[in-house]
């Protein structure tokens, strides 16, 4: 980080409303620390010459923690308890870390304040105003005085309301359709049914993983408080041809690897004859996945060269 933070000049946050306190401390603490090899720790951002928020507070808050909106209700009680603690404000403590974290949303990044009223993402062309009509129904969405006129217009537009069967069909199986599902469930038997359908065309089976524990006692029982349980995944299930994402995960943004990418399941290696049959014990060797926005920089080579299924890829 401190190589990639040599020579910033500028500092760019975006989506200020879903930011938590402890976020933003956490990250002004680091940056603080790595930007220009650390030589301006002593001083806010480590002393980088801009810093710029964007975000409209009318959205979404942060989940379950305190961001700009809830902490601007506590700023009174805020200022008081960062002066009593003024020497601790910046240590790692999670109590700590919101105070800091309050005080940077509310007072450090509101010093200068530009207001953005033009919209250039729903504009009229070409003389047809359902833009507009569209860009006005938000507009009230966003201050809460939407109208019944408003939700109707809105609900119109469910997908399950398509009378023209012909035309959700074809948007249901459209091999670009992403689903979005607010709840784990419905969104786990689609997906078992699209991998159902995906194995029974391409006559591919599907491996069921089950991930497998070892300690040096010797257990093979998971010890859940080790790990970050809402990141942990116990099983899932694969099949080759089969579409995956990184989920909260950023392993290299710039390299293309970033939280959400999505990839091709291109091969699933096991090194023993009964692959994926007895799943309870068994797990492949390794996974290969084709993720298309992958680019490393040139002088980073590919992984396993000698691989066929690697091989074949890069050919």
């Amino acid at each position: 980080m401190k190589n990639k933070l040599k020579h910033v000049l500028c500092w760019i946050i975006d989506e200020r409303s879903l930011l938590g306190a402890k976020t933003v401390a956490a990250a002004e603490k680091n940056i603080r620390e790595t930007a220009f090899n650390g030589h301006g720790n002593k001083i806010p951002w480590g002393a980088i010459p801009v810093i710029i928020l964007f975000g409209d507070d009318y959205q979404l808050p942060p989940v379950l923690v305190d961001g700009a909106i809830s902490l601007f209700g506590k700023r009174h009680q805020l200022k008081r308890t960062l002066a009593r603690h003024k020497s601790t404000t910046h240590s790692s403590n999670n109590q700590s870390l919101t105070h800091t974290g309050g005080d940077i949303l509310i007072n450090e990044l509101t010093e200068r304040v530009f207001h953005l009223d033009k919209n250039f993402r729903q504009r009229d062309q070409d003389g047809n105003n359902n833009q507009s009509r569209f860009r006005d129904i938000l507009g009230r969405l966003r201050t809460c005085q939407h109208t019944d006129e408003d939700c109707n217009m809105i609900m119109s537009l469910k997908f399950t309301r398509i009378q023209d069967s012909a035309f959700r069909k074809r948007i249901e199986n459209h091999k670009n359709t992403i689903y979005l599902y607010s709840k784990n469930k419905p969104r786990n038997e689609r997906n078992l049914k699209m991998l159902h359908k995906l194995s029974t065309e391409t006559n591919e089976p599907v491996a069921m993983i089950n991930a497998k524990f070892e300690h040096l006692s010797g257990s093979q029982k998971p010890i859940l408080s080790h790990f970050d349980r809402k990141s942990i995944v116990l099983s899932t299930h694969l099949c080759i041809g089969c579409k995956v994402a990184l989920e909260s995960l950023n392993i290299c943004p710039t390299w293309g690897l970033y939280n959400g990418c999505l990839g091709n399941v291109v091969d699933i290696v096991y090194d023993h004859p009964q692959g994926p049959n007895n799943y309870s014990t068994n797990l492949p060797k390794f996974v290969i996945v084709d993720f298309p926005e992958f680019e490393p920089p040139p002088h980073v080579a590919v992984w396993d060269r000698l691989n066929p299924t690697v091989r074949k890829l890069n050919s």
